[in-house]
């Protein structure tokens, strides 16, 4: 199996599983996981800017 397949396939399960009654439930440690990784991609780029970058909040 290709990566273009991989990728197609997860986001279509991701895209069915988002629709079911439980399925925010279910996905919520993945929504928290690239909630963290686009916030640490702006505390990176602060940093390569000459920026100060002490800490990252999220309300979730």
């Amino acid at each position: 199996m290709g990566p273009r397949t991989l990728l197609l396939l997860s986001t279509g399960a991701i895209v069915t599983l988002w629709q079911l009654p439980y399925g925010h439930q279910v996905l919520y440690p993945l929504t928290l996981l690239a909630t963290y990784a686009h916030e640490m991609g702006h505390g990176m780029t602060a940093l390569l800017l000459g920026a100060e970058f002490d800490s990252a909040a999220s309300n979730a």
